[in-house]
């Protein structure tokens, strides 16, 4: 089942807003890159105060727990400081959150959602004092449910070639371009009862044991403590590498064909990490399927 999940990390060519719209507060943004990555940031403006950037949301399920999140730093030391907070439908989602310093944090705030459309908007203002407005650079906007699953049920299915990306509602698949084979969300001919039933998502697709080893990257539009899954169908070693906000390495896990041909693959953060990233080494035609994210 695809859940709704939505994830802005400004980089997209085509629309790399993804359909937020600049508020009143926001009509200095633009984007800028660093080390690779893009963000959005204020051009020099006046006294930060009001709506940033706002966002109507139309598939959120009602009485759902969700959660925004939101990657931020503040680019100087001067005395006057920003504060951030979300609104929806104009009723704050908890206190703001002030910027101190120019590390990378994540904020995150829960909320449930109502029945129909809701506007959710992001609001900034800055403390008294002198400097310069506006002063934080912010990336890696997501919106997702608190719990979340992924079986491929509902899924269009899809083949990612090497070099290219399947944006599959909550999970964005992608190869190298170096990559051997290809990957493809597809139907196995036979079931493993609670590990791969209908569509699953086929690694190596199509093709003999005993192949170079592939690297599918498959992100998350969301951020999880805890992740599961099932891997069939396996006759070779492989490997999972898992990753939070900013490229860290949180862990890895390893799966040996001798602990049996269909396991179960689980991973737990660390205490205040979340795993937004996972990088799948393969070296057989195998399958992935039943994630669970919580």
């Amino acid at each position: 089942m695809t859940q709704y999940c939505d994830y802005t990390s400004f980089e997209s060519s085509t629309d790399p807003w993804n359909d937020w719209v600049k508020g009143a507060n926001g009509q200095a943004l633009a984007l800028g890159e660093e080390n690779g990555n893009y963000y959005a940031f204020f051009r020099p403006m006046g006294n930060l105060q009001g709506k940033i950037l706002e966002k109507k949301l139309t598939q959120l399920v009602a009485n759902e727990k969700y959660r925004v999140s939101i990657r931020v730093r503040r680019v100087n030391d001067q005395a006057k400081y920003p504060s951030i907070t979300w609104r929806m439908d104009e009723i704050p989602l908890g206190s703001a959150t002030p910027l101190y310093d120019r590390e990378w944090h994540v904020i995150r705030t829960d909320f449930v959602a109502k029945d129909g459309p809701q506007m959710l908007a992001l609001i900034g203002s800055d403390s008294v004092g002198s400097g310069e407005g506006a002063d934080f650079w912010f990336d890696d906007i997501r919106i997702y449910p608190a719990n979340m699953h992924e079986d491929f049920e509902d899924s269009l299915g899809g083949i990612v070639k090497p070099g290219e990306t399947l944006d599959q509602g909550a999970l964005i698949i992608s190869l190298p371009p170096t990559s051997t084979n290809d990957v493809g969300i597809q139907t196995h001919t036979l079931s493993v009862d609670g590990k791969l039933e209908g569509q699953g998502l086929a690694l190596n697709r199509n093709v003999a044991a005993n192949l170079p080893e592939q690297e599918v990257t498959i992100q998350l539009k969301g951020e999880y403590s805890n992740v599961e899954f099932s891997w069939t169908w396996i006759s070779q070693r492989g490997e999972v590498r898992f990753y939070g906000p900013g490229q860290k390495l949180l862990g890895q896990s390893e799966v040996l064909p001798i602990n049996g041909a269909h396991q179960n693959v689980s991973f737990k953060a660390e205490q205040g990490d979340y795993v937004t990233e996972m990088v799948i080494t393969a070296r057989d035609f195998s399958y992935l399927d039943f994630f669970r994210f919580s």
